[in-house]
């Protein structure tokens, strides 16, 4: 009898949950999922509107058709990094951004029939210059225990 009031704690955990990133919060989770959200869309949009200044005309079809191939993979990388353990680490920045970018020229690929390198690698850094860029500014400007969501 005296076995049975004994609770079991072997399943208690000490210290960091097993893949839950212990340390410094990522710069997406002190922002907040919502505010991140908004600024990697900013940042699309942005990206977009560059690649239509540098290659046509900017008017609103220009635009759109330069941007929603990335605003899909941008809803997949969220998609993919909607959880605690992958939003809260560090580097999600880079996943969001290089699926964001690799989705993107997939659809963008198959809905031009075209295969250009040079747009593809240039693609990559502006993206990259945008998506980590404004991560790279809230990690030095906010607290590394900041939270805002």
């Amino acid at each position: 009898m005296a076995a049975m009031a004994h609770a079991d704690t072997s399943d208690v955990i000490d210290g960091p949950v097993p893949g839950e990133p212990s340390g410094p919060l990522s710069a997406t989770a002190r922002l907040g999922t919502r505010n991140a959200v908004i600024l990697d869309v900013v940042a699309v949009i942005l990206f977009a509107v560059l690649a239509r200044l540098a290659h046509s005309p900017l008017t609103i079809g220009t635009w759109f058709h330069a941007c929603w191939p990335f605003a899909v993979g941008l809803a997949i990388a969220w998609g993919l990094t909607f959880t605690p353990q992958v939003h809260r680490a560090r580097g999600t920045g880079v996943l969001i951004w290089l699926v964001t970018w690799f989705a993107g020229i997939v659809v963008w690929s198959i809905a031009n029939t075209q295969f250009e390198i040079f747009m593809y690698i240039v693609s990559l850094i502006v993206l990259g210059v945008l998506c980590i860029g404004w991560r790279a500014l809230a990690s030095r400007l906010l607290p590394q225990d900041a939270a805002l969501d």
